[in-house]
C-alpha cells in the first residue's frame, strides 16, 4: 500500500486467526493490513507535505546542507542521497 514511504505505517499482525482464516505476513483475511501505525503515518505525511513545499520553493538549491537532511533531518553527507527519506 505505502512501498516507498518512509516509515511502515502499519504494524503486521502475523499471530492469531478467526473462523476463516489465520494472520500471516502481509495482507490477511483476519487483519487486513495490521493495525495502523498512527505515528508513523503522520510522520510520512509530514515529510512529503515538506517534500512537495520544498519543490515548489525557488530555493531548493541542496537540500542535504550541513550534513542533515531538510525532509527527514536525518544525517547525511553534505550533497549525498538521504537513505532514509531518499531525497537529494
Amino acid at each position: 500500500m505505502a512501498q516507498g514511504a518512509m516509515l511502515p505505517g502499519f504494524r503486521d499482525v502475523t499471530l492469531g486467526g478467526n473462523a476463516v482464516d489465520t494472520a500471516g505476513p502481509g495482507f490477511d483475511l483476519v487483519s487486513g493490513l495490521g493495525t495502523p501505525d498512527v505515528d508513523n503515518l503522520a510522520r510520512n505525511l509530514l515529510v512529503l507535505q515538506r517534500i512537495n513545499q520544498m519543490s515548489t520553493d525557488s530555493e531548493t538549491d541542496g537540500l542535504h546542507r550541513h550534513g542533515v537532511c531538510a525532509v527527514c533531518q536525518t544525517d547525511v553527507p553534505a550533497g549525498e542521497y538521504c537513505g532514509l527519506c531518499g531525497t537529494h
